[in-house]
């Protein structure tokens, strides 16, 4: 958007919506939230969680917390927050902060699903937040290990590739003159499964992950070498997907996850 509209555009809300999901939980997510909630106090994990907790320059000086349960005809109705949109929030933060907050003092962004109705909206908001309560106490966290997948455990292979994902990201300018739209599409579990590739006729395990790593071997020529590392200094900073742009989209791509751009 700020090629076409220029490099001075600045956005206000950024909001997406998982439209479609059909996936499954594995035993080394169960684990690794189980391990959270062991070893990282209750308050320390409430403010890791905050939107802009990562930024290295805080949050924007106009930020408003968007609302949790809203209305949008654009991403399917009532919207309510969904078991990944805490995560990608903080994530999305940190790249504002990176990017010196090159989007504006008034960018927000939050993380939906659509559920069809303002009543599952709400019951899935009150259940994703007493979520780590369940998780943080010792009674009920011992429930949980004992009904979550254990590590190594997970769905089965005709699972992964029956699974399908839908998001779209809607960003409105802080003038609220133009809106763009980003479609994220694919056609299998969208965290296990590579579909597109294979080696020796295994499936390929963590395809965004496997992905990143290799875009981050060959670093040179993406968003974070030219920031950081172009001029030759020697430093390790902690960046965000964005920072590896093209050439990470498109290995995503030949993994069967579609990017489609409407500015």
């Amino acid at each position: 958007m700020r090629e076409k509209y220029g490099e001075k555009t600045t956005f206000s809300t950024v909001r997406s919506g998982v439209t479609e999901l059909v996936a499954w939980l594995s035993g080394g997510s169960a684990a690794s939230s189980l391990y959270m909630a062991k070893n990282v106090p209750l308050r320390e994990a409430a403010e890791a969680y905050k939107p802009f907790s990562l930024s290295p320059i805080g949050r924007p000086s106009e930020y408003t917390r968007p609302n949790s349960i809203l209305y949008d005809s654009r991403l399917g109705g009532w919207l309510g927050p969904w078991v990944m949109g805490a995560t990608n929030t903080i994530v999305v933060g940190r790249t504002y902060g990176l990017l010196d907050g090159l989007w504006g003092p008034k960018f927000n962004y939050k993380e939906y699903r659509s559920y069809g109705s303002w009543w599952k909206a709400y019951m899935w908001n009150l259940g994703l937040k007493l979520m780590p309560l369940f998780l943080f106490f010792p009674p009920t966290r011992w429930v949980a290990e004992k009904i979550l997948p254990a590590s190594g455990e997970g769905p089965t292979e005709q699972e992964l590739k029956s699974g399908r994902l839908r998001m779209e990201i809607i960003a409105e300018t802080d003038d609220s003159a133009h809106t763009g739209r980003i479609k994220i599409e694919t056609f299998a579990d969208v965290g296990y499964l590579k579909s597109g590739n294979t080696f020796c006729g295994m499936l390929m395990a963590a395809m965004m992950l496997v992905e990143t790593g290799l875009t981050l071997v060959d670093v040179e020529g993406t968003r974070v070498w030219n920031k950081y590392f172009s001029h030759g200094e020697k430093q390790t900073v902690v960046v965000t997907p964005a920072f590896l742009g093209e050439q990470l989209k498109e290995r995503l791509e030949k993994g069967e996850l579609y990017f489609t751009l409407e500015v």
